[in-house]
């Protein structure tokens, strides 16, 4: 793979992500996610705003196995720069936040961010249907997050 400085991060994670989507292939989805990784990871130094919309794309194109851990690295990454700040990609905060539910890592979702975004993020996913792989997985944590969210509410503080 040519240097990140060479091509720019922006059009290589590009490139892997029309790649992932047009593929059908598991091992190749499992090669270019491998691929994605640190440029996800270089993504945030460039724009956090766009990092977060790219790794959301990259999750709806991936498997629950393929995107778990693939999220967990990057944000993990992420949260080891010095300008981290989860409302760091603005508007994209809700990007942030599927990529997390959609991937099995909402245990990483950071309070009081997460009470802020959640209603946002819920909404989006579940009343507006987009194309993504492992869908009817991914639609099942969402319900799950929706009704542990509904359930936390009700307890007595």
């Amino acid at each position: 793979m040519r240097k990140l400085s060479e091509v720019g991060i922006r059009t290589e994670a590009s490139k892997l992500v029309s790649l992932l989507q047009a593929s059908e292939d598991p091992d190749e989805w499992a090669h270019i996610s491998t691929e994605l990784i640190p440029i996800l990871i270089a993504y945030w130094d460039e724009h956090p705003h766009s990092a977060m919309e790219m790794l959301e794309i990259t999750v709806n194109n991936l498997s629950i196995e393929l995107a778990k851990p693939l999220v967990r690295e990057v944000i993990l990454a992420w949260r080891n720069k010095p300008d981290y700040n989860p409302d760091a990609g603005g508007n994209a905060d809700h990007c942030y936040l599927s990529a997390l539910i959609l991937s099995d890592n909402f245990d990483l979702a950071e309070y009081p961010w997460v009470e802020r975004v959640l209603p946002k993020t819920l909404n989006k996913e579940l009343n507006y249907k987009r194309e993504m792989r492992d869908y009817d997985r991914k639609f099942a944590l969402l319900k799950t997050v929706q009704y542990a969210s509904r359930e936390s509410s009700r307890l007595p503080e």
